[in-house]
Formats: structure tokens, C-alpha cells, sequence
């Protein structure tokens, strides 16, 4: 038998894991239970089958771009509906239903439907809590924008194989990268990179080996490091030292080109991952592949003033790094852009009401991300 310090080892060890991956550990029964493609979906789905470098399949998602549904839907198993809690699905005064208004365009809450014609590719990583299908309704959002949209599964998660490790999920993320670069569409239009929380990380790290294979980056509520994450917890900031899982974005954020555009979007009301995490990543990008590398280890004079509500009290000099253009947002939120010549792209937006799981329900969400991905398409500031 091991002994104590042998055991609490493998407690640390294997716990953490089902800590930072808990939904690869659900049994098949609450992963059949929750599952749903919803039948609310415009787009048609395919489920797409990829093969990480140690051979491990992952069942993921692809949404077209190239049209709505046709009214005959394709047969699908008939399974329990996401459970609201995890689900991404919008609540009812957030659904966003189609107005006709015409063949290539239709306003809808934030989301500008596009032509038939696909004009992105984006690959997006779900947060650890959720499985791809929970995701499948801001999937259909970058369809209606004309992206066609790759929803990633890592290995343990849905009814991927395999079971969830830092390193195992950067595999995944690669598969997924040379799956898009390896079909003859997908790979013709720009690729841009989303993820939300641990999503996120994944999604940083994903760009910052991929740099020259992608053309922008978009996260949403994810952190600097778990490791960070677990430092503001009372009862387990003294474990840190024990955490084998780091994403370490802070670091791998400052290897992505200052000529990657990048999108950040921050819930103020998150509570599962404060926003100060965000507002962190985004000061720390401003010194992205520069001599200033370390610069964001140093305190920041007037840094803790920056909110949803703007920037108070920061000097001239720090106003320029986080951004000279401020604009408000319709859900009483901060926007942020950089004008500095090579980040001219770099955007921040805060949604004030914006909790963990709904921040992408706001309209300026899908407003600014229309525009971000526009900006990279056109080759516009």
C-alpha cells in the first residue's frame, strides 16, 4: 500500500484534474441526459470526427455558413434538453429570432445576418463545465454571421475519447487547427480563434504556436492562470504550489504577434472568474512580443480604477496603453480600442450586466464581434 504522503499525492494529483475538468467526469447517463443539438438551430450540423497526435477522436462540430436549415430537418435521436444551468442557451427575451428584411442581410439582437457566402472560419473551445452541445446556440450566431463555425470537444468531454490534461487539450486544439488548414473551404478564409473560460486558454495558447495560421483571437470571461484563479479562494490559496494544470495565458498571451487582432470581452458580473482577471490579460497584451516582456510583473500606477464606467484617475501614459477610444456600450459597458499603429485592431469590451455563462447573450457582444471580424476580413482598422 502507498503511504499517507503517496496518497494524498494521487489525491492532488487526480483531484485537480476532476476539479478544472468536471464535466469529462460526468458518467454516460448525465452526459446522454443533457445532451441536445437543439431543433431551435438554423443552420445544419454535421458532427465532424478529428484525430489528436496520440490518436485520440474527438467528436466535434461543424456549422455551415452556407444557408438556413431546409425545412425537412435530418433525424436525430430524441434526447433531454440541455439543462438550463449549463447551457449556453439563450433565455427567452434573448432569443434571437429572424427578421425578413431581405436575401443577404437581416438585423437581429446584435447579430448581422450575412449572405449565403461564408467570409471566417472560426474554431471555438467550450469552458469546463460544458459540453459542445451547450455551446451549439453561439455557434449558430458565428453561422448567421457567415463564419463557418468548428465547435471543438475535448478528449473526455461529450463523446470524445480520452480523458482531459492540460497537455492533452493543447493536442486537441492542434487537431482542430489542422483539421480547418487541411480542408480546401475552411482554409480559404481567415481563421479566427474563440474560447470562453477555459476556452480561453486554450484558444491563447492555440494562437500564441499558431501565430501565422490564424488570424484572430476572441476570448471571453477566461483567466491569467488556474493557479491565480485558485489564489483568490480562502480556503485553498495555499495549494497553489500544487497545481500541475497552470494555463499560464499571462505567459503565452506575450507570444502572440502585436499584429494579431485580438478581442477580449469581460462579464462585469462575472463571479465564477472576476473580471480582473480579463482587464489583467488585456494591460499585459499591450507589452505582447516586445522588449517590455516582463513589464506586467511591475505595479501599475492607477490600473485599479479602470472599470465598466471608463477610466478614472490614470495618467496620460497608461491612458494611452489600455486604449484612446472609449465608447459606451448599449448594456452600459466599456469598449476599448488601441490606436497604437501595430494594435490598432485590439479591441476590450466590458458588458456590465454580463455574468459567467451569459455574457454572450448581450446584443453589443455580438456587435463587437461583428465588427472585429469584419476588420479582419477587410483588411480595415
Amino acid at each position: 500500500m502507498p503511504g499517507f504522503l503517496g496518497v494524498c499525492g494521487r489525491l492532488l494529483k487526480h483531484g485537480q484534474i476532476l476539479c478544472i475538468y468536471p464535466a469529462a467526469f460526468e458518467d454516460s447517463e448525465e452526459k446522454v441526459s443533457s445532451y441536445s443539438i437543439p431543433d431551435g438551430l438554423s443552420y445544419e450540423e454535421s458532427e465532424v470526427t478529428i484525430t489528436a497526435s496520440d490518436n485520440v477522436q474527438l467528436k466535434c462540430l461543424l456549422l455551415r455558413a452556407s444557408g438556413p436549415r431546409s425545412k425537412q430537418k435530418s433525424q436525430r435521436p430524441s434526447k433531454q434538453n440541455v439543462t438550463e444551468m449549463k447551457s449556453r442557451r439563450p433565455s427567452e427575451q434573448n432569443v434571437m429570432e429572424m427578421q425578413e428584411e431581405g436575401p443577404s442581410s437581416v438585423s437581429t439582437r446584435g447579430v448581422q445576418v450575412r449572405s449565403n457566402s461564408s467570409r471566417a472560419t472560426v474554431i471555438s473551445f467550450h469552458g469546463n463545465g460544458y459540453h459542445v452541445w451547450h455551446h451549439a446556440y453561439s455557434g449558430e450566431n458565428f453561422a448567421r454571421m457567415g463564419c463557418d463555425t468548428l465547435l471543438v470537444s475535448y478528449r473526455g468531454y461529450g463523446h470524445s475519447e480520452g480523458r482531459p490534461s492540460e497537455k492533452g487539450l493543447r493536442r486537441d486544439a492542434q487537431a482542430a487547427l489542422n483539421y480547418v488548414l487541411a480542408d480546401p473551404e475552411l482554409s480559404q478564409k481567415p481563421i479566427v480563434i474563440h474560447g470562453h473560460s477555459l476556452g480561453g486558454a486554450v484558444a491563447i495558447d492555440l494562437v500564441s504556436r499558431n501565430s501565422s495560421q490564424t488570424q484572430g483571437l476572441i476570448i471571453e470571461n477566461t483567466f491569467l492562470s488556474i493557479p491565480l484563479v485558485v489564489k483568490d479562494l480562502p480556503f485553498l490559496r495555499h495549494l497553489t504550489l500544487f497545481i500541475h494544470q497552470t494555463w499560464e495565458s499571462q505567459e503565452r498571451i506575450l507570444k502572440i504577434p502585436r499584429t494579431t487582432p485580438i478581442l477580449m470581452i469581460g462579464g462585469k458580473k462575472d463571479d465564477v472568474i472576476p473580471e480582473k482577471h480579463m482587464r489583467e490579460l488585456w494591460k499585459i497584451s499591450r507589452n505582447r512580443c516586445t522588449n517590455e516582456i516582463n513589464a506586467h510583473e511591475k505595479e501599475t500606477k492607477g490600473w485599479s480604477t479602470f472599470s465598466c464606467g471608463g477610466i478614472r484617475g490614470i495618467d496620460e501614459e497608461e491612458s494611452t496603453k489600455v486604449g484612446n477610444r472609449q465608447s459606451a456600450g448599449t448594456d452600459g459597458g466599456d469598449t476599448q480600442d488601441d490606436d497604437s499603429s501595430d494594435l490598432k485592431k485590439d479591441i476590450y469590451l466590458c458588458v456590465a450586466n454580463g455574468t459567467h455563462a451569459d455574457t454572450w447573450t448581450s446584443e453589443e457582444y455580438w456587435t463587437m464581434v461583428d465588427r472585429f471580424i469584419s476588420s479582419i476580413c477587410s483588411g480595415d482598422a
